[in-house]
C-alpha cells in the first residue's frame, strides 16, 4: 500500500476537527514526537557507566520509541458549571482575551460518583495500513502537567487498522473537583502502537467527506449501545469501508 520497508510502517494522522467549522486548527498542531525523542532532548551530561541508563535500556527505550506525546495549544483555566453546562474562562490578564479558547464540552454524567467527566476538544486521528494496529490512550505519565492536580485522561485502547475515529482528551476530574487548568504546550495525553517496525507518519486533511464517514461509522451502527469492538470492526472490514478510507487519505495527504 504504500512505499516503505519490510521495517517500517505507515501511520496516517490527522488533527480531529472537523472540516465544517468556521476555522482550520491545523497550523496548531505541530509535527509528532515521540516520547524517547523527547527524553534524548533533556539528557543530563554525564560520564561513566550509568551515562542514560534508561535511555539506552530497551525496557524504555523499546515501549517509548513507539509512543507519542499529544500536546495542548494554549492556556486552559476555567471554572466548570456542570448543570448549566458552561464553563468560564479565568483569563491570566486582560491581554489573553484575544488567545483561542479551546472548547470544553460536557458529554458524558459521570461515571464513578463523585467524578465530573469533561471534554477538551483538542483530539487527534489516527489511521493504520497494516490489517491490525493497536493503539492505546493513556495519561502522560512520565512529565507533570497542571492538569493532574484536577483530574486524569479517560484511557482507552482500539485497532487503528480496523477503525476510523478520533482519540479524545476527555478528563475525569478527582472528586468533587469543578474546575480544570491546563497549561499550553504540556502533555494531553500519549499514545502507544503496538508495533515492532519504525512508524513512518504521514500527515492528511480531514476532508468533508470523510468528516461524513468517520461520523456515519461511530453513530449509525447495527448494535445496542456499548457493544463489542470486534463486532463493529467485522462490519468495518466487510464493507471495505477501509480501502475506501484509504483512498481518501491519500488524496489528501500534506506530503507524499
Amino acid at each position: 500500500m504504500g512505499n516503505t520497508s519490510q521495517s517500517e510502517t505507515i501511520i496516517y494522522w490527522a488533527p480531529g476537527h472537523s472540516p465544517t467549522n468556521h476555522y482550520d486548527f491545523n497550523h496548531l498542531y505541530p509535527e509528532l514526537k515521540s516520547l524517547y525523542e523527547e527524553s534524548t532532548e533533556k539528557k543530563a551530561s554525564l560520564t561513566g557507566k550509568d551515562n542514560n541508563y534508561f535511555l539506552r535500556c530497551p525496557a524504555f527505550s523499546d515501549l517509548a520509541k513507539n509512543t507519542f506525546v499529544h500536546r495542548a495549544p494554549v492556556d486552559t483555566h476555567a471554572v466548570l458549571n456542570f448543570s448549566g453546562q458552561r464553563a468560564n474562562y479565568l483569563l491570566e490578564s486582560p491581554a489573553d482575551e484575544n488567545k483561542h479558547k479551546v472548547k470544553l464540552e460536557f458529554k458524558h454524567q459521570p461515571t464513578l460518583k463523585g467524578h465530573n467527566l469533561v471534554v477538551y476538544d483538542w483530539s487527534i486521528l489516527f489511521f493504520s495500513e497494516e490489517d491490525s494496529m493497536m493503539a492505546t490512550l493513556t495519561a502522560p505519565y512520565f512529565e507533570r502537567t497542571a492538569s493532574q492536580d484536577y483530574g486524569a485522561i479517560v484511557p482507552g485502547r482500539f485497532d487503528i487498522g480496523k477503525w476510523f475515529r478520533n482519540m479524545n482528551a476527555e478528563f475525569q476530574l478527582w472528586e468533587g473537583v469543578s474546575e480544570i487548568k491546563i497549561n499550553a504546550n504540556e502533555a494531553l495525553f500519549y499514545v502507544h502502537f503496538e508495533t515492532e517496525k519504525k512508524i513512518v507518519f504521514k500527515r492528511f486533511i480531514m476532508s468533508r467527506e470523510m468528516e461524513r464517514l468517520r461520523s456515519s461509522i461511530i453513530d449509525v451502527s447495527p448494535f445496542r449501545k456499548f457493544a463489542r469492538l470486534s463486532e463493529r470492526y467485522k462490519v468495518f472490514e466487510q464493507s471495505q469501508s477501509k480501502q475506501r478510507i484509504l483512498k481518501l487519505i491519500k488524496k489528501q495527504l500534506v506530503t507524499d
